[in-house]
């Protein structure tokens, strides 16, 4: 059988995002079965895209519609997997109107959460665009009655788009039961849409797959972000407020940010105009070594879906610490025993958090005998989450 699956964001040689590990992971066992894989990339390449004969590339642009809909039909392929979501709702469609093929769509995010942060994120978004009006309307929006109509037509406008998804998908796959609850909220709870929606945990790879064996002496005052550098969504923003307030408390600890992005440049620059002491942008490196060093990781987005940062800094005795970014992330932070949740997205109370462990070794050394604990999340092997994609695909 022969499989395509859709990205939204290109599979880069270091540090990729967790839809692309995930996906990468997933393809690598799938072939084991005996399954024909490709993977088709929305985006265009860059100095730091893998170039592999099973990934094909292709810009979004007015006529990528039309190149998407040729690629996958002259590649014959029997199921799409779509990683894109409940976005692109036209190149589903038309894969499923014009085309006839199974699509099994994997929901990467908390839609509460989207939802919830639909006004902040298109605030963000608008605040950094290239358009003056869209700038003025993010400068409106401030103001509680636009923002409270903006977001009221615009979750109206998502909910449409993601229901157009939902009902050309043959089925649809989420991290956790509450994602799953959130789309029946969302859609109705109806007999045939319980059965379309199936919870599929996310695979870890090899590299985190196991608990490692940590010798906590050796950990550093080191607190480490891995992800994208941007504001929307990542709120990268919100992390340098918190080390503007937080390294002027604790002047032991430094803060190693990994990843690239839109803002990467911006930030260098913010770094260098405002002195900020002890904090490094590391740019795209592999995070195991920064894992197995740091005693905390830090998260600040405003959603997530599982936010594998999360589970691969615990398997390696580094403490997150988050804010709560999506509403199952109970299931991976049994709070105070292998982690600790913010609340309230409150940098304030992020940068009391860090000071009150950071004042006290014995908090420190307490959670770090419990952080390699998954808690109520009793994640399943690789192999066993593999074994339920098998029989999806199979269907």
């Amino acid at each position: 059988m022969k499989l395509v699956f859709i990205l939204p964001v290109d599979i880069l040689s270091h540090l990729s995002g967790g839809v692309q590990r995930i996906t990468l992971n997933l393809r690598n066992y799938l072939l084991q079965f005996g399954f024909e894989i490709d993977v088709l990339v929305l985006q265009k390449e860059s100095e730091f895209s893998v170039n592999e004969t099973f990934i094909k590339r292709i810009e979004p642009s007015a006529t990528s519609d039309g190149e998407i809909m040729d690629f996958i039909k002259n590649g014959h392929y029997h199921k799409v997997i779509n990683q894109l979501g409940f976005s692109y709702n036209v190149t589903i469609e038309r894969i499923h109107l014009e085309l006839g093929i199974p699509i099994i769509t994997v929901n990467h995010q908390c839609i509460r959460c989207l939802f919830d942060q639909y006004s902040n994120n298109l605030r963000v978004n608008y605040s950094e665009s290239s358009s003056k009006l869209k700038r003025i309307i993010a400068r409106l929006m401030h103001f509680g009655v636009v923002d409270g109509l903006i977001g009221f037509i615009g979750r109206k406008k998502l909910k449409r788009e993601y229901q157009r998804v939902f009902n050309y998908s043959n089925r649809v796959v989420v991290y956790f039961d509450d994602f799953k609850n959130e789309l029946l909220d969302l859609f109705g709870k109806s007999i045939e849409n319980d059965s379309k929606i199936l919870v599929i945990p996310n695979i870890l790879g090899d590299e985190f797959s196991q608990m490692e064996n940590v010798n906590f002496s050796n950990k550093e005052k080191l607190i480490i972000y891995v992800g994208r550098i941007e504001d929307q969504q990542k709120r990268v923003d919100k992390l340098f407020e918190f080390w503007e307030a937080f390294s002027n408390i604790n002047k032991e600890y430094r803060l190693e940010v990994l990843g690239n992005g839109p803002k990467f440049d911006f930030y260098k620059a913010l770094i260098r105009s405002k002195k900020l002491e002890r904090i490094d942008l590391v740019g795209n490196v592999t995070p195991k070594a920064y894992y197995q060093k740091a005693t905390f990781l830090v998260l600040v987005s405003d959603y997530e879906g599982h936010a594998l940062v999360l589970t691969e800094a615990q398997k390696n005795g580094c403490i997150p610490i988050s804010f709560r970014c999506y509403s199952a992330i109970d299931k991976v932070i049994q709070n105070g025993l292998n982690g600790i949740i913010v609340e309230e997205f409150s940098v304030s109370k992020m940068v009391r958090v860090f000071e009150d462990l950071t004042n006290d070794q014995t908090k420190i050394t307490n959670l770090q005998n419990t952080v390699q604990s998954v808690g109520d999340f009793s994640y399943p092997k690789d192999m066993e989450i593999v074994t339920k994609w098998q029989n999806l695909i199979n269907e």
